[in-house]
């Protein structure tokens, strides 16, 4: 997951993209609270600072996922919960992310630079696990 053309700007694009050692496609997870026991993220780029957002905080499926500067404690579209999926045999631990305002689930496509969206937990199952990594 990477910020189109690395930007640094409010409203930049999410998409997918192949897994290089760039900033643009590292994030930074910082806990900004807790609500009914769920831990609540906030999800920052390393290169921008800005964290990822549903744009116009909408609540509905297909929704675009973009960065922007962080609105605090009332910002719910730019906040996150990492709920973990069960790995295969031998696999790594997955997550689906939800967003705290919509409750969807970060998605992505299968081709190349496909967008970041939200959606529900119908569909494409692989489209809305993702592995966390240290860097």
């Amino acid at each position: 997951m990477a910020v189109v053309r690395e930007s640094t700007q409010d409203g930049a694009g999410i998409h997918q993209n192949l897994a290089v050692t760039r900033d643009c496609q590292r994030w930074r997870l910082t806990v900004v609270g807790q609500e009914g026991g769920d831990v609540l993220y906030r999800i920052e780029n390393v290169r921008s600072g800005k964290a990822l957002e549903v744009v116009g905080g909408q609540k509905w499926a297909g929704a675009v996922i973009a960065q922007r500067t962080y609105g605090g404690g009332d910002a719910r579209h730019q906040q996150w919960r990492l709920i973990p999926v069960c790995p295969a045999a031998d696999g790594p631990q997955m997550y689906e992310i939800a967003n705290h305002n919509s409750g969807l689930l970060l998605q992505v496509d299968t081709n190349a630079r496909a967008t970041i969206r939200q959606d529900g937990a119908d569909g494409n199952q692989q489209g809305r696990q993702w592995q966390l990594l240290p860097v």
